[in-house]
């Protein structure tokens, strides 16, 4: 399962400023950092809590939060919540053929300040989904790297769950709830 990538990122927010939001939740959480705007939040359980744990911090942060899913041949997609409020929704699989470009909402994400260039073509590629004789991935790319995501790759509660301690530490992951009440591993 460790292929797949489960995660909700979480926009302008400090990694204690999310932990103490979540300090209330009984699953074990993982906060690490993407990039210099963003976050990424996994949770125990993740296909059962990850969506409302996503609207649930967007709305509490008062800030933008994606849950972002890709699998690989299977799909990819996010959901673009705004203080609470589900803004944008694209999913792309590689066994239907059918997208919403009004779901997509590529012009808020536009807005909410991802690369100009690269939201761009992932809005081409959106636009011109229906043309294309196959299934086509490389909207997932654009997407990610539009918004700083290109090391969010084949990352999951359940991936991280396997990485080594050290591993872990190195990558700056602070976990908190189940057994880990906010300590950073040792190195």
């Amino acid at each position: 399962m460790s292929e797949f990538t489960f995660v909700t990122l979480i926009k302008g927010r400090k990694v204690e400023d999310i932990a103490n939001k979540l300090k209330i939740v009984r699953e074990e959480i993982m906060i690490f950092p993407v990039s210099q705007h963003w976050h990424g939040v996994l949770i125990e359980n993740e296909f059962e809590n990850s969506e409302s744990l996503t609207m649930v911090l967007s709305k509490i942060l008062l800030t933008q939060a994606f849950l972002f899913i890709n699998c690989e041949d299977y799909g990819w997609g996010y959901t673009l919540y705004d203080k609470g409020r589900e803004k944008a929704h694209l999913y792309i699989s590689g066994e239907e053929d059918e997208i919403s470009l009004t779901e997509a909402n590529l012009d808020y994400l536009i807005e909410l300040g991802g690369n100009y260039e690269d939201l761009n073509k992932l809005k081409e590629f959106v636009e011109n989904f229906y043309y294309t004789p196959e299934i086509d991935f490389e909207g997932c790319d654009y997407f990610k790297k539009a918004f700083g995501f290109d090391n969010v790759e084949y990352v999951s509660y359940h991936h991280f769950k396997e990485l080594p301690e050290d591993k872990i530490a190195g990558m700056g992951v602070l976990r908190i709830g189940g057994k880990h009440d906010g300590k950073k591993p040792k190195t």
